[in-house]
């Protein structure tokens, strides 16, 4: 666990088990952080060995994509996608409604936005609009 008794790093989201026996190793993220969902390959592999006694999976202070044992672990956020289109044939897409999310999808502290042909203006303080 990231900043676990056996995390001897303490940076967040970086971790660094120290004095490990000499061995291949399979780490596997069991658990995404709230709200996030596992790393599209939930499992790197790498070898502690005399010849290289710091094996680390990527590159540290650096992001590696891919879902390789050289990539770093990514956690994904979603996302949510809507159309408004008018109840008259051909239906076609119509600018300039206001949407409300519950609860706040971004996890930010909240705002009320009004989405408007793809603009967004602020409106009011708790609540978020789209």
């Amino acid at each position: 666990m990231d900043n676990g008794a056996n995390d001897t790093d303490p940076a967040s989201g970086q971790i660094l088990v120290s004095n490990v026996l000499l061995a291949s190793y399979t780490i596997t993220e069991t658990g995404a952080p709230a709200g996030y969902a596992l790393d599209n390959v939930a499992s790197r592999s790498l070898t502690v060995s005399s010849l290289n006694l710091n094996a680390v999976i990527g590159v540290q202070g650096s992001d590696q994509p891919g879902d390789t044992n050289g990539s770093d672990f990514h956690t994904r956020l979603g996302s949510l996608a809507w159309e408004q289109r008018t109840e008259v044939s051909p239906f076609p897409l119509q600018g300039g409604a206001t949407f409300s999310i519950s609860p706040d999808p971004t996890g930010a502290a909240a705002l009320c936005w009004s989405w408007t042909t793809g603009r967004t203006t602020p409106i009011r303080p708790l609540v978020k609009s789209w």
